[in-house]
């Protein structure tokens, strides 16, 4: 009775929208890690606001939030990231060339340079020259 009534809520959930969106950038974001990972031309740190910096040109990425955390993933890597830097992450995510003073959200400059940093890392993003 018990799985019956599992799979019938299960049915219910999967007729929703919003279950059937979430779904489909999971596996998109799924997807996005298994490609290979991105090409890092020189370990690259940031450490002042003012640096521009743009997407590597073969730059993909998923970002999938839940009520806990924002996933992160490019290819080849994951990143867990808190919920209070969503606005910076899609900005960083939206525009192809920035500079690191640019990043919106109600994060200190040293949370926009971690982030500036650990995606420069792991090739989603380079300095410009």
């Amino acid at each position: 009775m018990q799985i019956r009534q599992g799979v019938e809520k299960l049915k219910q959930i999967c007729q929703s929208d919003l279950f059937i969106r979430d779904a489909l950038n999971f596996r998109r974001s799924r997807m996005i890690q298994q490609l290979p990972k991105l090409p890092v031309h020189a370990m690259q740190n940031i450490n002042s606001v003012h640096t521009k910096v743009r997407h590597n040109p073969l730059a993909i990425a998923g970002l999938f939030a839940t009520d806990d955390i924002l996933d992160f993933r490019q290819p080849g890597q994951q990143h867990l990231i808190h919920l209070g830097a969503e606005a910076s992450v899609r900005f960083i995510l939206s525009r192809q060339e920035f500079s690191v003073s640019e990043i919106p959200g109600d994060v200190s400059d040293d949370v926009r340079i971690a982030l500036v940093n650990k995606m420069l890392a792991g090739g989603y993003l380079e300095v410009l020259d």
